[in-house]
């Protein structure tokens, strides 16, 4: 699957915003999934920062 078709992935929750007349998809996904796909990744990206940080005071 292409990434910028895949719903989960930045690129493609960007594409489904900017799409301006987009095409019916079978199985078509809301705007608020956009924005839910791009809240998620945050989420992971802050998570990921936090925990792969090496914490020590010496």
């Amino acid at each position: 699957m292409s990434l910028t078709r895949n719903p989960a992935a930045p690129a493609g929750a960007w594409n489904r915003l900017t799409a301006v007349g987009h095409q019916p998809d079978a199985h078509p996904w809301t705007t608020g999934g956009a924005w839910t796909v791009y809240a998620v990744w945050a989420v992971a990206a802050a998570f990921v920062a936090v925990a792969s940080v090496n914490c020590r005071d010496q």
